[in-house]
This record gives structure tokens, sequence and C-alpha cells, in this order.
């Protein structure tokens, strides 16, 4: 076999190895942050709970301050913590109350990337 016919057959086995990661990716991993899934989450939860449901921990936690004024020229100042999951098309964030139980849910798409930009996220 010769030196060129060689390079050719290991560069077609890397693609088609690649190939294949890219098929059972997108077959039998889809991504969890979904509406459907959103809808799944109540107020009560635990993070745990939220958790299990979207596969994995959180991705992020801020904390989040809010001004509520009670009506006079005082503004109260009250923090949350917001726990936000990403997915290749949406943003699911939960608002944590004292007790560490779900407050609030929040489903945000976002642009869908390029089926480039999803192969290199796999990869990358």
């Amino acid at each position: 076999m010769t030196r060129k016919r060689k390079w050719a057959l290991g560069i077609g086995a890397m693609v088609l190895a690649m190939a294949g990661y890219v098929a059972v990716r997108l077959l039998f991993y889809p991504c969890p942050i979904t509406p459907e899934n959103h809808q799944k989450i109540q107020p009560g939860m635990t993070l745990q709970q939220v958790g299990a449901l979207l596969g994995r921990p959180a991705d992020g936690k801020f904390n989040v301050v809010v001004p509520i004024t009670d009506g006079t020229s005082s503004t109260i100042w009250f923090a949350e913590w917001t726990r936000t999951w990403t997915g290749e098309a949406a943003v699911i964030s939960v608002m944590v109350d004292d007790n560490g139980v779900i407050a609030l849910t929040n489903f945000t798409p976002l642009p869908r990337p390029s089926l480039w930009q999803r192969i290199r996220s796999w990869i990358w």
C-alpha cells in the first residue's frame, strides 16, 4: 500500500468516526432544556429534583437583587438566588427561596446555532 493511500484511509476513518459520533449524539442524547421540561418544574420542588429532571446540576448560581417599594419613600432590597441550566436552544432559570425550594421559573429561548456551531460545541 502506498503512503498516499494510507493517509487517505486514515483521514477517511477519522471522518467516518466523527460522523458516527455526531449521529449518536443527535439520536440518543437530546438536550433536556426544553419547554416541556420547563413546564414540569413546579414551585415547591427542590434543586435536586430539578437537577434530576434536567439530567445535571445547575450550570450557574447568581444573586439577584430586586428593589421592592412598600409605598413610602423607602425601598427594601431583597436578594434571591437564581440557578440556570443552559441548553443548545434555551436557558431555564429558577429562583430559590430561603428554604432552598423553587419559587419562580423562567424559560428563555436562545438563537438557534448553525450546524457547524453545534458540532464544534460537542468537540471542544
